[in-house]
């Protein structure tokens, strides 16, 4: 349901095993979970706050496709923000 197998799920369980953001974000937005409690085990309603009005969902959205991007085609779309950023 989230994208792992069963031995990488049981290790998760285990405690074994990190997992990574894109896991993170894929049982946040499969079961319509907290993200601070899925990270830290225990919901921090301040930091949560914090984290809320810090970033929106467009933002990690963005960040986790940046992530994916090969460094040069990363540095490519940093400069076309700056271009854009600049024309306004």
């Amino acid at each position: 349901m989230i994208g792992v197998s069963q031995g990488t799920l049981s290790e998760l369980e285990q405690d074994r095993y990190k997992p990574t953001i894109d896991t993170l974000m894929q049982i946040r937005n499969r079961f319509d979970s907290d993200l601070l409690w899925l990270v830290y085990g225990e919901e921090h309603s301040s930091t949560k706050e914090a984290f809320e009005k810090k970033f929106v969902e467009k933002e990690i959205d963005l960040l986790l496709q940046f992530r994916k991007l090969k460094i040069s085609d990363q540095d490519e779309l940093l400069e076309f923000i700056k271009l854009k950023i600049n024309r306004y």
